[in-house]
């Protein structure tokens, strides 16, 4: 019996960490540098509390300082990647990229599994030019979490945000987003069904646009073909 509860105290402390562990973050911005610190593994995933610090390239003093009540970052290692890496699949605990069109780089965090299917979600700072600081936005942060599937992606030249969801394997839904400072507006919806109950055997795809203060919207629907 004593073995056994020995051997259920080891496991336990092996499951449930609350040692911190810090993270450096130096390759994803030629102006910031990122340190995070976290707690609380928990199955091989750090979900504490979280502080998280800006340095102004090769600053040993902290530009700012912020805190996350949990995040999401794996054991093994922080993965890094770009926003434009997502469409390739590979996701990232720490985004630095320009998501309001404003010429400065903001920054999202892993905040946890909020997003749609429990994807990660992400707390969005966006970067103040007059105070030379980051402050969340919560517009964008909502782009980040549930129903939506990861991180806003930008598309430069139109300067909008396309963020996706899903139910199932046959229904997915995009939502463009046009971005003006502080200023989150809809202007468009892409709805795709493969096969509903309602048109069986098609793909329809129906369309909404926001054109002159009106929605408008647009059905294409084809018959799907064996392959």
């Amino acid at each position: 019996m004593k073995n056994l509860l020995l051997f259920l105290s080891i496991l336990a402390s092996s499951l449930t960490s609350t040692v911190g562990q810090s993270f450096n973050v130096a390759e994803l911005s030629k102006l910031y540098d990122v340190k995070i610190h976290t707690s609380g593994l928990r199955a091989g995933i750090w979900t504490g509390e979280t502080t998280i610090e800006v340095f102004r390239k090769r600053s040993k003093r902290p530009l700012q300082t912020m805190r996350l009540p949990h995040t999401y970052i794996n054991a093994d290692g922080i993965k890094l990647a770009t926003v434009g890496d997502k469409k390739k699949g590979v996701w990232s605990n720490v985004y630095l990229a320009d998501l309001n069109f404003d010429g400065h780089e903001d920054l999202a965090v892993a905040d946890g599994l909020d997003g749609g299917y429990s994807a990660i979600s992400y707390t969005i700072y966006r970067y103040v030019p007059r105070s030379g600081r980051f402050v969340r936005d919560a517009r964008l942060t909502r782009l980040a979490h549930g129903p939506y599937m990861g991180i806003p992606e930008p598309d430069y030249g139109r300067r909008t945000l396309s963020v996706f969801s899903k139910s199932g394997c046959c229904m997915h839904y995009q939502e463009m987003y046009r971005v003006s400072g502080t200023r989150v507006s809809k202007i468009e919806e892409v709805n795709d069904y493969y096969d509903s109950p309602s048109d069986p055997g098609y793909e329809v795809i129906e369309t909404k646009k926001l054109t002159r203060g009106r929605w408008r919207t647009f059905v294409k629907k084809k018959r799907i073909t064996e392959n």
